[in-house]
C-alpha cells in the first residue's frame, strides 16, 4: 500500500511539473501554469526520495520558469514629449543613424522630437512593458502623463456600458505598447516600430496614419539636416 501511495505520489506530482510547464509556454494560460507548477513541487518535495533528486526535478523547471519570466519584461522605458504635442507618437528601432541611446537609471530615454516620430539606435524589444510619458517644457520640465484605454468609453456599439466613463477630453497616452513593422519582416529596409497616441479621446478620430512614406521623407529630411 505504502508502495502504491509513493508511486502516485510521484505520478501526480510529474503530471502537474509537465501540464504546469506547458500551460506556461502557451502563455495564454501562464497563470494556471505557476499553479500547477507550484502544486508538482510540493507533492514531490513531500516523496521519499533522496534531496538531491526533488531539487533536480522540482529546481530546473522552477529555475528554467524564473528565468523566462524574467526575460519576458522589457528594460523599463521613459519618453519626453515636446509640451502641447497631439498625435501618433512612433519609436522607429534599430536606426544606424538615429539618436544615440540614452539611459536614466535602468531606465531607456526617448526624446521625442516635434514631429512625433523618432529615429533610434535602440534595438526593438518585446513583451511586458514599463513606460513613463512626461510633457517636456523647453527649459526641461515635466508633467506626467496618465493613460487611457480607448475600451473604457461607451460608443453605439459597446455592449457593456461603463458606468464610470472617463472624461472625452482628458489628456491622456493611448494604445501604449504597440508594435508593428513597416515592410516585409524579411526585408532588410522593413522597419521596427513602437506607436502611442497622446491626446484626448475625441482627438484621436481626428488623428491621421502616418503612412510608411511619410516616415521615409521624415527620414531623409532628417539625415540631410544632420540631425
Amino acid at each position: 500500500m505504502r508502495k502504491l501511495l509513493s508511486f502516485l505520489s510521484v505520478a501526480f506530482s510529474a503530471f502537474f511539473l509537465v501540464a504546469g510547464l506547458f500551460l506556461y509556454w502557451t502563455g495564454w494560460y501562464f497563470v494556471w501554469g505557476f499553479g500547477f507548477l507550484l502544486i508538482g513541487a510540493i507533492l514531490f518535495l513531500l516523496t521519499k526520495n533522496s534531496w538531491k533528486l526533488k531539487l533536480a526535478v522540482v529546481g530546473i523547471p522552477l529555475t528554467f520558469v524564473a528565468i523566462s519570466f524574467y526575460n519576458s519584461f522589457t528594460t523599463p522605458e521613459t519618453y519626453l514629449i515636446p509640451e502641447n504635442y497631439k498625435g501618433p507618437v512612433i519609436v522607429i528601432f534599430n536606426q544606424k543613424v538615429g539618436q544615440p541611446k540614452e539611459y536614466e537609471g535602468r531606465r531607456r530615454l526617448y526624446k521625442i522630437p516635434a514631429t512625433g516620430v523618432l529615429f533610434s539606435q535602440f534595438k526593438d524589444e518585446q513583451g511586458w512593458i514599463d513606460q513613463e510619458y512626461y510633457y517636456v517644457t523647453p527649459t526641461g520640465q515635466r508633467k506626467k502623463l496618465g493613460v487611457l484605454d480607448t475600451r473604457d468609453f461607451n460608443e453605439e456599439w459597446t455592449l457593456q456600458k461603463n458606468p464610470k466613463e472617463p472624461p472625452r477630453d482628458s489628456l491622456a497616452v493611448f494604445n501604449p505598447g504597440t508594435m508593428g513593422t513597416m515592410g516585409n519582416s524579411g526585408d532588410p529596409t522593413s522597419k521596427v516600430f513602437l506607436e502611442l497616441s497622446v491626446g484626448t479621446y475625441n482627438d484621436l478620430k481626428t488623428f491621421k496614419e502616418y503612412t510608411p512614406e511619410y516616415i521615409d521623407s521624415l527620414n531623409a529630411a532628417r539625415k540631410k539636416n544632420g540631425s
